[in-house]
């Protein structure tokens, strides 16, 4: 059950909860804790647990009987000390806690008036919020040191709990003294903790130049550019290999549909053959002649390198112009802005560059080809193109990809290669109804992007 007060009354407090840590004998007037620079005199014949293992052999004459669950309590609570009445009536617990916020804020003593009125106001907020009414709040001046006095009472499951507390912020880190039971505290209780809060002297120190908190960011924005050349180059190896296992899987399944359709095809020659009759022809629904002009490879690159991959170009491009933006504005050592403008650069310009060099290599290679015309017969189950090419039968299921722009339809073989549809072109049938074709065909795999 004090654990769970304890841990009330923590977040409560928003962080401000501290302690004295060190081994202390069982009973004296005077307690020096010097890793604090703390002293404070505890009424005599008090009994001190603190975490050390010695301190635990007293533990069952105040009631403690699970030794182990009462120093793991101690640890992850910062608890260094709790003080016993004789009369195990009470007992006073040290704690302390050490964050960014307390060591901006450094000393109460030297932070104001308005600082003490933050914490209360912060406080007030939390018992507010958790349904906590009869609670005080007040700034109580010790030996020229103001600590912000907590005192709150609620109910749970039928029984009336209590915790007063006086906590302060000294050297960076929060200092508290808390009592916590159930019912109501007695007055000698309230006298007693109030007088060792009166006895306590502290040494405080300047605070240093530079934060050890922002030696931490400082080390984990250092790691910056690191981490994020690690995540531009294993982001595509990862994906290019699942990719690859994936396109793996795709190409077995086409194998085995293409064997089927071609031992199909070959079975109706031999039909035909053995009957002395011509193979029948399936009706053409479809005629386009394409010319593959240096303007048409031109929009299918710009096609191809932008809008068809336009999401992952723009997550690029704002990858991009982030690590620029960060180059100027983290303080990290030259090399890793440097690092970081340069991934910038690459991130926006290689993108845009990559449309320009398809194009010229595509160029290149079609002035090759004596013939440039693309002539398409879609039929049913399948089209065949000539011209440009020996005269090739295709199944739809062989498109991998077919993609709609404002005036081309380009049916992919894979991820690169495409046959280039001019809409223009149809000598028989529409693009209207060649669309709703391919719908029917590919499913799915028919995209339509109106952007060129």
């Amino acid at each position: 059950m004090k654990k769970k007060w304890f841990k009330t009354a923590a977040s409560l407090a928003a962080a401000l909860v501290l302690a004295a840590t060190a081994m202390l004998p069982a009973a004296a007037a005077e307690q020096e804790i010097p890793e604090l620079g703390l002293t404070v005199e505890l009424p005599d014949g008090m009994i001190l647990l603190t975490q050390d293992l010695n301190s635990m052999t007293q533990a069952a004459s105040v009631g403690v009987t699970d030794v182990a669950e009462r120093l793991q309590f101690y640890q992850e609570n910062n608890v260094y000390l709790e003080a016993f009445a004789p009369d195990h009536s009470y007992s006073v617990i040290f704690s302390k806690k050490e964050n960014e916020a307390t060591y901006d804020l450094y000393d109460l003593a030297q932070a104001g008036e308005e600082a003490a009125q933050s914490i209360m106001d912060e406080m007030a907020a939390s018992f507010d919020e958790g349904g906590i009414t009869d609670y005080t709040l007040e700034v109580y001046e010790a030996g020229g040191r103001p600590y912000v006095y907590m005192f709150y009472t609620m109910e749970e499951n039928g029984v009336q709990q209590y915790e007063l507390s006086y906590t302060t912020v000294v050297n960076g880190y929060s200092l508290a003294m808390n009592s916590y039971g159930e019912g109501e505290p007695t007055q000698a209780q309230r006298d007693a903790v109030r007088e060792i809060v009166d006895s306590a002297q502290m040494e405080a120190t300047e605070k240093p130049e530079s934060s050890p908190y922002s030696s931490v960011i400082a080390v984990l924005i250092m790691f910056v550019p690191l981490v994020l050349i690690f995540g531009i180059v294993l982001v595509p190896v990862l994906y290019n290999q699942h990719h690859q296992k994936a396109l793996k899987k795709v190409r077995a399944a086409m194998s085995e549909r293409l064997d089927v359709y071609h031992k199909a095809q070959q079975e109706k020659e031999r039909k035909a053959e053995e009957a002395g009759v011509p193979l029948e022809q399936p009706p053409v629904l479809f005629k386009n002649r394409t010319e593959i002009s240096d303007a048409a490879i031109r929009d299918f690159c710009h096609f191809h390198c932008i809008w068809k991959r336009i999401y992952g170009l723009a997550a690029i491009l704002l990858l991009g112009l982030g690590c620029i933006v960060l180059s100027v504005v983290l303080g990290t050592d030259f090399l890793s802005r440097i690092l970081l403008l340069a991934l910038g650069v690459v991130c926006v310009v290689y993108p845009l560059y990559l449309p320009y060099k398809m194009t010229r290599n595509t160029q290149f290679a079609y002035r090759k080809i004596p013939n440039r015309t693309a002539i398409y017969l879609f039929r049913p189950e399948d089209f065949r193109v000539s011209g440009i090419q020996s005269t090739s039968t295709y199944p739809y299921f062989q498109i991998t990809r077919a993609y709609e722009s404002k005036g081309y339809f380009y049916l992919y073989f894979g991820d690169e290669h495409a046959y280039y549809v001019k809409k223009s072109e149809f000598n028989q049938g529409t693009p209207e109804e060649f669309r709703e074709l391919l719908k029917q065909q590919l499913g799915k795999n028919y995209k339509r992007r109106f952007i060129l």
